[in-house]
């Protein structure tokens, strides 16, 4: 998905009916790329959000909603210092162990075919 540098509120709400198609088309995971909400930008800390964000808070819903996941790349502000950071969303109705089976089963998967 193209994000646009500093347009947070553009891009939560693209990704958000990105991601909900994409669980109502049957996904379990959604995969959401680095720097997603505010993309590289010169006022990282103008534009950075908080883990405990509205932004989160929603993905978290949509998670819980349709009973997936999402990695979130969030550009985070935390104690004053930005980062990129990758926020794993899960919702809490399945067993977390499959979870990994199923992560460990996917990456496999994507070596063999020769994706990284």
């Amino acid at each position: 998905m193209d994000s646009i540098a500093g347009a947070v509120d553009y891009n939560v709400h693209k990704a958000m009916n990105w991601t909900r198609r994409a669980f109502i088309d049957g996904a379990d995971y959604v995969f959401l790329q680095e720097g997603l909400t505010a993309d590289y930008t010169p006022e990282p800390l103008q534009t950075g959000r908080s883990v405990d964000g509205s932004e989160v808070h929603g993905f978290c819903h949509l998670a819980k909603q349709h009973n997936g996941y999402v990695a979130l790349g969030l550009n985070e502000v935390f104690q004053g210092r930005p980062y990129i950071s990758m926020v794993w969303l899960v919702s809490c109705r399945r067993d977390p162990s499959t979870l990994w089976r199923r992560a460990i089963r996917a990456h496999s998967v994507a070596l063999t075919l020769g994706v990284h």
